[in-house]
Order: C-alpha cells, then structure tokens, then sequence
C-alpha cells in the first residue's frame, strides 16, 4: 500500500485520508496485521514518508518498497536496511517523470543484491517483454507490481 502524507514534501499534491493513522485505523476495521508500505511516485527518492510509516505502524510487522538511484552510498542502504526497507520500486508504466530508467535497472539490482532486496517492477506487460533479457540477467527477486 502507498501512504500519501501530506506532512512530508512531494512534487505533487496529495490527497488526504492516506497517512499511516489513517490506514492503521482501517487494519482495525479489517482485523489486518502486517502490511508493506510501498514509496509513492510523488516522493521520488526520499523514501523518508515510508520509514515514517513503517515506524508507526510498528516494525516488527511491516516492511518497505523504496526508490532509489543506482548511485546511493553503503551506509544510506544500511540506514534503509535498519528502518525496514526489503525492495526497490521502478514506476515506469509511464516513463514520463519517472525517477529511475530502464537503464539504471541492472545498476539498482547490483546494488540491493548484497542486502537480499527485491525489484518491484510497476511496468505494462508489453515493457516486461520488450526487457525480458535484462530481466533474465538480474540476480534478484522481481515482483510484477499491479499485475498479480
């Protein structure tokens, strides 16, 4: 799930209702335990929003997709690491603004791989099949993002 909080900046407007009380409020109406929190597009790369949210939802029970570039140092990975990050986001079903490429995909792979983290790739079928070679040399995990 996306949290979209309006306390933390982002380069465009979000709608209210969407912060982290807001959804541990509806895991109580659903009876819902454990959650990923997924970085949202309007955040880029200051997965800050996700970190907050894992830690008020409880860390020992949630976990988190960030967006990263290929050039992020050792210890910012620890710090994503220690505060629940497990995978990195790709939203390029419409590459228009995107933060990251396709061709920063095998450089973020080779950076995660070492911390056991997945690539959730939010592509359109026909992306995945015009990469599918790339996708065949990754050495991580790959989730398929709103295509399950």
């Amino acid at each position: 799930m996306h949290v979209l909080d309006p306390a933390f900046a982002s380069a465009q407007p979000v709608p209210p209702g969407a912060t982290a009380a807001d959804y541990r409020r509806m895991q109580g109406q659903l009876g819902t335990t454990r959650t990923v929190v997924v970085q949202a597009r309007p955040y880029g790369f200051d997965n800050r929003v996700v970190l907050d949210a894992i830690a008020q939802l409880g860390a020992d029970r949630t976990r988190g997709v960030a967006v990263v570039h290929p050039g992020i140092s050792d210890g910012a990975l620890e710090t994503l690491h220690h505060g629940g990050i497990r995978g990195v986001r790709f939203t390029l079903y419409t590459p228009t603004h995107a933060p990251l490429g396709f061709d920063q995909v095998q450089a973020v792979a080779d950076r995660i791989r070492p911390w056991g983290w997945h690539l959730q790739l939010h592509w359109t079928a026909d992306q995945v099949v015009e990469h599918a070679a790339l996708l065949s040399r990754l050495r991580v995990p790959l989730v398929f993002d709103h295509l399950a």
